[in-house]
């Protein structure tokens, strides 16, 4: 640090000597500003629920996209096929003779068998629903579309699990998501003519009241 001498002034009697000057050190150099925190990879229930607002918002040219992004989610390890089909074809003849408890546990043990086999989720999340266990199905239909968001059979089960939830808006999304993944539309649509079909009458309150929407559902 330098300072400004001073003797002079103070020889000459009457004139006060200037305060002495510090000197200013260099000034550091600004920061650099922070960098954005990176944003936070959307969850599977979050990009579920954005794919049913798209539908709601009639905003099909987005689903894609999204339906895709669900996909690089999946993360399953592969067991024994073979065991897991044979318990998942005595737990569907089992929901054809309306025996649903019974249903269940095959199903859990065909998934345990085999988690990257699809089917016994989505048939599992069906049973259910209609066994009266909305909350355990939406966990299982979850896994289930994070595995195939494009069945059109898991999104109809998702329908009718919301319907049973009184969520009747996104019963709706998920039905039309149903109706475009559909791999024969016409049969599809036929289907949901039949209420003998629909157990919940929650659900088919919903089918009536969207029937007419259900024609302007693109093809996937």
């Amino acid at each position: 640090m330098v300072v400004i001498a001073v003797a002079a002034f103070v020889l000459m009697g009457k004139d006060k000597a200037p305060a002495p000057v510090a000197s200013v050190s260099p000034a550091a150099p600004a920061a650099a500003p922070a960098k954005p925190a990176a944003a936070q990879p959307l969850s599977s229930k979050e990009i579920l629920n954005q794919i049913l607002g798209l539908v709601r918002d009639n905003r099909w040219q987005d689903v894609k996209p999204k339906v895709n992004s669900l996909k690089e989610l999946v993360q399953v390890t592969k067991g024994n096929r073979a065991n897991s089909e044979k318990l998942t074809q005595d737990g569907a003849k089992l929901i054809e003779s309306n025996n649903m408890a019974e249903a269940i546990p095959l199903f859990e043990k065909a998934i345990a068998e085999d988690p990257s086999y699809f089917s016994p989720r989505s048939l599992l999340g069906r049973t259910l629903s209609r066994s009266g266990k909305p909350d355990a199905a939406r966990i299982v239909l979850v896994e289930a579309l994070v595995m195939e968001p494009d069945r059109g059979g898991t999104w109809f089960s998702a329908a009718e699990m919301f319907a049973e939830m009184g969520k009747a808006e996104e019963s709706a999304s998920a039905l039309k998501l149903a109706i475009h993944f559909s791999t024969n539309r016409e049969t599809a649509m036929q289907y949901l003519q039949d209420k003998t079909h629909f157990p919940s009458l929650k659900f088919w309150n919903v089918i009536e009241s969207n029937r007419s929407g259900l024609n302007g559902v693109p093809s996937h």
